[in-house]
Order: structure tokens, then sequence, then C-alpha cells
């Protein structure tokens, strides 16, 4: 993903998407279809919903206007793991849970 300017998600269904969490840690513009991907999958500013109901034409505006006004790219791995997407440390959790059963 670090090769990669944006990542690009029109799915029509999806449960939470474990590569819009990986591509929002790499620091990259996501954008992910508005219906499809629940709420709690944007975990940055630098992630923007956009309509199934818009076309191909539509969808590359919007993505090429984002590119033109992004920031810097930053690493935001600190700030997913916080939020309890570490496997290391969610891992380290369960394990001592099971220790006390």
């Amino acid at each position: 993903m670090q090769a990669m300017d944006v990542f690009v998600f029109p799915s029509i269904f999806e449960g939470l998407a474990v590569a819009l969490i990986e591509a929002q840690a790499s620091g990259l513009l996501v954008f992910a279809s508005d219906k499809a991907m629940p709420t709690t999958a944007k975990m940055s500013e630098d992630f923007e919903f956009i309509s199934l109901g818009k076309d191909a034409e539509e969808w590359a505006k919007i993505i090429i206007n984002n590119l033109e006004e992004a920031n810097e790219r930053e690493n935001r791995r600190n700030n997913i793991r916080k939020m309890g997407f570490d496997i290391k440390l969610e891992a380290k959790k369960l394990e001592e849970n099971l220790r006390g059963l």
C-alpha cells in the first residue's frame, strides 16, 4: 500500500473491511461506497464516503479534487492501534483473559 496514492473501495456489501483499516493506517486517502461500509470504518479525516449512485466519472472527479487538496501523507499506525486494531495487543489481551478461566 505504500506505493499507492489512494485506496478506492466501491463495494456493494461489506462488513468491516480490514483493507480499509490497513489503508488508513498507511496514510492513504480512502474512498469507499457510502451504503456498503459501516461508519465505524472511518478512522481518519482522509476518508470519504461516495454514493454508488454516482457514476465512474463523478467518483474520479471527487478523488482527483481530494488529491489536489491532500496534505503530506502521514503514517497513522499508532492512531489505529489506539482504536483497538492491533493484532499483537489484542492477542495478548485474549491470552490474559483465557488464563483467568
